[in-house]
């Protein structure tokens, strides 16, 4: 298994944000970004964030809807019909960027998950005081490289960076990787989620990530399914069990 990272942010995306914002912008598209202000302006209107426990399901479906119609308008816009797949790929990507940090505030948290935020957050502070590997029956030997486990964390800690729902599970994945790597390279041919999860514990323990339920939970309803398949959905549901283990560990 090769450690290979998804890059969230490059001075060539920044250059085809502007790209895409210039076209957007451009008198042509004006009927585009109207529906696509209307869209956010209604989508607030319904403040989800009060409905999200009981119906994330249905504004997730509302959000990607509208998008894949934004798409299917730009593919044969002329500002946008030339592209090739790659450019395409970016302008599609920029687009929900656009959409999700306009809506993140009012998706983001929910009045539960915010309880449950402060309540991990005093946990894991608890926890990082004393946590040592052989309270997660972790074997040292396995982790030798001291620096694959900060690059992890590190990771990790660019959650707190991105808005997109994509970009928060892109960090999940490269840590994860990171964390395979790490325990092939200690002779594991196959790492296990025996061995996995308890070193992707320590690493979520000693990240600095804010609002770990608000975060798992967003990632969950507003990743897009075409996004969440294969290994992403098995190092995603690694994380979701990791979370829900730190809420019930003993800190005292």
């Amino acid at each position: 298994y090769s450690y290979s990272s998804y890059s969230s942010s490059s001075s060539s995306s920044l250059s085809t944000l502007i790209t895409f914002e210039e076209r957007l912008n451009h008198s042509s598209a004006k009927q585009l970004k109207i529906s696509l202000h209307r869209f956010i302006e209604w989508f607030l209107k319904q403040k989800p964030a009060t409905k999200l426990e009981q119906e994330g399901e249905r504004y997730s479906e509302m959000v990607y809807s509208f998008l894949s119609r934004m798409e299917k308008s730009m593919k044969v816009h002329p500002l946008w019909e030339n592209l090739d797949e790659f450019e395409w790929q970016k302008n599609k990507d920029f687009l929900q960027k656009y959409v999700f940090n306009k809506i993140f505030n009012s998706i983001f948290k929910t009045f539960e998950s915010k309880n449950k935020d402060l309540i991990l957050k005093n946990k894991i502070i608890k926890l990082k005081s004393f946590l040592e590997f052989k309270h997660l029956e972790i074997n040292e030997e396995m982790i030798g490289n001291k620096d694959l486990i900060c690059s992890a964390i590190e990771e990790l800690n660019k959650i707190n960076e991105f808005i997109s729902p994509k970009e928060k599970l892109m960090c999940v994945l490269n840590a994860s990787k990171i964390l395979i790597y790490l325990l092939q390279s200690s002779g594991k041919s196959v790492a296990g989620a025996d061995d996995f999860v308890p070193v992707l514990i320590w690493c979520v323990i000693q990240s600095e990530v804010k609002d770990w339920n608000s975060n798992v939970g967003y990632m969950s309803r507003f990743c897009e399914s075409e996004v969440m398949v294969m290994e992403n959905v098995c190092f995603f549901t690694h994380l979701l069990c990791t979370v829900s283990f730190i809420e019930i560990m003993d800190s005292g």
